[in-house]
């Protein structure tokens, strides 16, 4: 697994793996907090700063071990760090820096037309809801 370095902000950055058991989500009630997430730790204590979970309970195996993508670029007027991340529950979520770089700010991909299979995407959201 292949993370990234922001030596800026002293942080490394990995995606994480999917939940256990993924084949049967009944099983581990809740978000399963960690699974499905970029994770940011100190480079030099190894100490979790935030985390930043896209599937929270996972239902089909959408596991968060692409490659984060760092970026500075101008967001509303300003230079902004950036996060971008295109993952495999289908949203391509792009994470801003807040002003203090202590969190960060989730803008996912919107489709084109309606999308069926989940609910509760919006851009204040941790992430999509799965839907039967």
């Amino acid at each position: 697994m292949t993370g990234s370095y922001d030596p800026d902000l002293n942080l490394t950055y990995w995606g994480t793996g999917n939940p256990s058991p993924d084949w049967n989500s009944d099983a581990r009630p809740g978000d399963n907090l960690y699974s499905d997430s970029v994770i940011a730790l100190d480079a030099d204590t190894g100490k979790l700063r935030w985390h930043y979970q896209f599937t929270p309970h996972d239902d089909f195996d959408f596991d968060a071990v692409q490659v984060p993508v760092l970026a500075d670029i101008e967001w509303q007027g300003r230079k902004r760090k950036v996060i971008l991340w295109a993952n495999r529950n289908g949203f391509f979520t792009y994470l801003i820096a807040r002003q203090d770089n202590s969190s960060w700010e989730n803008h996912s991909s919107r489709s084109p037309g309606p999308v069926d299979s989940m609910k509760g995407q919006t851009l204040a959201s941790r992430g999509p809801d799965s839907q039967p």
